[in-house]
């Protein structure tokens, strides 16, 4: 019974091991995900600002 205790143990620390790894593994997607989606919107207003609104393109 002994190593059932144990092994139960390591279940339960490799659960919460694998699900901190997790958080960071998200963590880190979403900021570069953030980071591209910032740069992008920046990128679309400044051509926004070379090209008014009203204006057609020749």
């Amino acid at each position: 019974m002994e190593s059932l205790g144990y092994l139960i143990a390591a279940v339960g620390w490799g659960v919460l091991v694998g699900a901190l790894l997790l958080c960071v593994a998200v963590g880190v997607a979403v900021t570069r995900w953030r980071r591209r989606a910032i740069v992008a919107l920046e990128e679309a207003e400044e051509g926004r600002k070379s090209h008014p609104r009203g204006v057609a393109d020749r």
